[in-house]
């Protein structure tokens, strides 16, 4: 699989109502390849067009969430690849939520907890400070920070909802501490949207669900016993710059092409493959 990030031409105009930005790239292969992946990262809608020819269109799999209320346990990201679990005393859990927060292939991220507030016709949560590893969108472009360090607010609209992030951009020294002076390279705040979409066809989507959820349950299980026999691990490179979920993303891709489940297989696979993305595994 060959890598083609976009940064070429950005050209933005607007259509009716709706404020579009339009990315191009040139990409020459010397033959036309049986097979080509292509992976697209965007905060909202977008259509994929390849020599005029529209290819798909998105929202597609994005980062599963789970909500848990008044959990004393979660896991806390310490940097450099590392998760360690975190504790919270009954008193301190009671009445909020954690938002964890999981990769396109059911790895660890980040999670955080807070407290719903309500007044009037306004209901917004909003997290405790978190770390968090980079975002894809940032760490094929830029190498100079190591953790992102901020909050999360959601706010509830009549159609949907709104994501408010505040981060510090945050250098570690060699013990995985915020360098003692100049940590903060930059501040961030992000605005996301999100909104129930009518009449759109998300028969693809469902499809992809209904061949590959019974796989994705193996992936799930396998992290769930690493997750619950370990109070830290650490996994030998991001899973998504380190390319550790192309075997599962694969398997994935067979199944919603027509293949047949076969238990066993899909098992082994993710027990395997989700431990080789640990430090120290033989996948290493």
């Amino acid at each position: 699989m060959r890598r083609h990030p976009c940064h070429g031409t950005e050209a933005s105009h607007e259509v009716g109502t709706a404020d579009l930005n339009v990315f191009r790239k040139v990409i020459e292969l010397p033959a036309k390849p049986a097979r080509f992946i292509v992976h697209v990262t965007g905060d909202a809608r977008y259509q994929l067009w390849v020599n005029g020819r529209e290819i798909c269109r998105g929202p597609q799999a994005s980062d599963p969430q789970e909500w848990r209320y008044e959990s004393t346990e979660l896991l806390a990201y310490r940097g450099r690849n590392t998760w360690v679990k975190r504790r919270l005393g009954r008193a301190q859990a009671r009445g909020t939520w954690t938002q964890a927060v999981f990769q396109v292939d059911d790895s660890p991220r980040y999670q955080a907890y807070g407290r719903w507030e309500h007044f009037g016709n306004v209901s917004t949560w909003l997290s405790s400070t978190t770390w968090r590893p980079l975002p894809r969108r940032e760490f094929s472009v830029r190498k100079d920070y190591d953790v992102l360090v901020g909050t999360n607010r959601h706010t509830i609209t009549p159609t949907g909802w709104v994501q408010e992030e505040e981060n510090l951009k945050v250098v570690l020294d060699e013990d995985g501490r915020p360098l003692t002076r100049q940590p903060v390279v930059a501040q961030e705040i992000g605005l996301n949207r999100y909104e129930r979409l009518a009449h759109f066809d998300d028969s693809a989507g469902r499809h992809y669900r209904e061949r590959t959820e019974p796989f994705w349950q193996e992936v799930q299980a396998a992290w769930d016993e690493i997750i619950a026999t370990r109070d830290r691990f650490t996994l030998r490179a991001a899973p998504d710059q380190g390319q550790l979920f192309t075997p599962l993303l694969e398997y994935a891709e067979k199944l919603y092409d027509g293949a047949a489940l076969e238990p066993v297989t899909a098992r082994t696979l993710a027990r395997e493959t989700v431990g080789s993305y640990l430090a120290g595994s033989r996948g290493q």
